[in-house]
């Protein structure tokens, strides 16, 4: 459908609508950009409210009848103190929310439709206040407190996967936004005839039918999107790939920004990252053989996590994968849920967790609990450093470092290898030992001591601790995590 078409759709689905409904508001004319700012909070805020994806604020209707008879309004011209209108709202806009500015002609009308995201996380503000639809006036939130705790009830059940990514589709809309030969081939099944089709798609709920059209989630668009660019507010959640010369970000040799939906695209966001990597000599079970300098595995599984635990509520930002001369760093928007240092032994908890579900499903992930297990075993096979989590205040970044001798590892390397050794042991129903954690850093038995330094380093730093503390004899004490 085009876009004009789509927009005498909507607003005719619109105008049907009684004229008591607080997450549509018809005007006339209003271009005062406080009163538009006001509007969206309050009706991102009600449809929240009402269980609706959308709130929407339509120029050149009349409010008491629904007709349409167009508008002067020119809010693609409009600004605020030489800002355009749009910026300067998504700035005022708390926190920040999708919204799309459209216009168009009815019957030679001139039309405005502006659609809002219904509040997700908490409550949509305008220049710090929150504004509810009261019948058919804003007002602040913080007076009507009975309102305002339903409003978190409702924010506490939404969740990103299951909110709209577009609506107001017809049956051609949906297949020329997604990918439904794809997903079908990830599942494992022959493309179906289209009734077939759309209920299996419905059922998997990455469409739904909503006033006898379809909306695409959120979550059927981020997996199985043709090209990310065609969902505003999807687009910076592509995957971005970016190498350096050296080991500083001066000079770039290739950047690659994914379009396709996760799930399409993921074999071949990591085919393109190994070929990047290369080739080289490297040594695994004590042997040395030409291969990649860091282990598949590794590297597929810690994209994964990056993909499938980013917070999508951090708007303008999505995972990206920086490839340096001697690391890989995987960044996502937010902070893990878990701790990092429960990461290998620790059941998995995500945010995302109907995107996570399909991801194992597909053998994109996996399966609960054991990828961190098998990315750290894989790293351990080829005596790497271990993982390297940074945590800051809105992001996560997993850093792989490539192989290097014992001597080469800064302290806080040490104690996290044979922090994480002890873990994958205790995760295995076993206990580290100097033995292993010298097997884990290939170092020969006469050099035992230096292993041992290690360990008391790691009971110091409160990470390790005996597995019987009545044990006197040194080298055949067995350890666990502190949590064990």
């Amino acid at each position: 459908m085009a876009e004009p078409e789509r927009i005498e759709v909507l607003l005719r689905d619109l105008v049907g609508y009684d004229r008591e409904t607080e997450w549509i508001e018809f005007k006339v004319d209003n271009d005062k950009p406080s009163d538009i700012g006001e509007y969206l909070s309050a009706l991102s805020n009600a449809a929240r409210m009402a269980d609706q994806p959308f709130g929407y604020l339509c120029f050149g209707v009349e409010n008491a009848t629904h007709r349409i008879v167009g508008t002067t309004t020119r809010l693609d011209e409009a600004r605020v103190g030489g800002e355009p209108l749009e910026p300067w709202l998504a700035r005022l806009l708390e926190p920040r929310v999708d919204f799309t500015l459209q216009s168009g002609e009815i019957d030679g009308n001139k039309v405005f439709v502006v659609t809002v995201a219904a509040a997700r996380g908490s409550p949509t503000a305008f220049s710090g206040v929150e504004y509810l639809r009261i019948g058919p006036h804003n007002k602040k939130l913080k007076a009507y407190p009975e309102r305002e705790a339903k409003l978190w009830g409702r924010l506490r059940g939404a969740t990103f996967e299951g909110s709209t990514a577009e609506d107001c589709l017809d049956d051609e809309g949906v297949l020329s936004r997604l990918d439904v030969g794809g997903f079908f081939e990830l599942v494992g099944q022959s493309i179906p005839d289209r009734a077939y089709m759309f209920d299996r798609l419905e059922k998997e709920r990455v469409i739904r039918r909503s006033q006898g059209r379809w909306e695409i989630t959120n979550m059927g668009a981020v997996l199985f999107a043709k090209d990310l660019r065609q969902f505003a507010h999807l687009v910076r959640k592509a995957v971005r790939v970016i190498q350096y010369r050296g080991k500083g970000r001066v000079e770039t040799v290739a950047e690659q920004e994914g379009r396709k939906g996760y799930a399409l695209g993921y074999s071949g966001l990591i085919a393109y990252i190994m070929d990047r990597l290369g080739t080289g000599e490297v040594i695994e079970q004590g042997l040395r053989r030409s291969g990649a300098p860091y282990p598949e595995i590794l590297v597929r599984e810690i994209v994964a996590n990056a993909i499938i635990h980013q917070d999508f509520e951090i708007s303008g930002a999505g995972p990206m994968i920086e490839l340096f001369d001697d690391r890989i760093e995987i960044t996502n928007p937010g902070v893990p849920i878990i701790s990092p240092l429960r990461f290998i032994d620790h059941p998995p908890r995500s945010r995302n967790e109907q995107l996570a579900s399909f991801m194992r499903r597909v053998s994109i992930c996996e399966e609960r609990g054991s990828g961190i297990d098998k990315a750290v075993t894989a790293l351990e096979g080829r005596i790497m450093p271990p993982l390297r989590f940074v945590q800051e205040e809105d992001f996560f970044k997993v850093v792989i470092q490539s192989a290097r001798p014992f001597r080469d590892l800064e302290a806080d390397d040490r104690i996290a290898a044979c922090y994480q050794h002890c873990c994958l042991r205790h995760a295995e129903n076993s206990a580290m030992t100097n033995k292993t954690l010298r097997e884990r850093f290939g170092i020969e038995e006469k050099n035992y001591s230096m292993v041992s330094r290690v360990i008391t380093d790691a009971k110091a730093a409160g990470l390790v601790k005996d597995a019987d503390p009545e044990n006197r004899s040194r080298r055949d004490a067995r350890y666990v995590p502190f949590y064990a």
